[in-house]
């Protein structure tokens, strides 16, 4: 089994840029997983604005990186095949301003 997760806001008193993960679901396959990231990616407001501007032939190619292997999406993404080290990740996403909490 593989667990998506979901990077989702949430209010701290003082911060406005707080999340947290909840785990969105739990699939059979990495297939299937990839499949629910890349689909659920595509609809954030954070992907949209880069996805117009990719002509369709190269948006398969841009979204397995900005989902996946580019480091400079890092902080826009939303979705998550198992989560990852949490450590690196808090000091990575607090350099944009983004907190996350355990």
């Amino acid at each position: 089994m593989t667990d998506v997760w979901k990077l989702v806001p949430y209010q701290v008193s003082g911060s406005k840029r707080a999340y947290k993960f909840v785990l969105l679901e739990r699939l059979p396959s990495i297939e299937r997983a990839k499949e629910l990231v890349i689909d659920q990616t595509c609809r954030t407001p954070e992907c949209f604005e880069y996805l117009n501007n990719i002509p369709f032939e190269l948006r398969s190619h841009f979204m397995e990186q900005f989902c996946f292997f580019d480091d400079q999406y890092m902080h826009l993404r939303r979705f998550f095949i198992d989560k990852p080290p949490m450590e690196q990740f808090r000091k990575f996403m607090r350099q944009y301003g983004l907190f996350i909490l355990e």
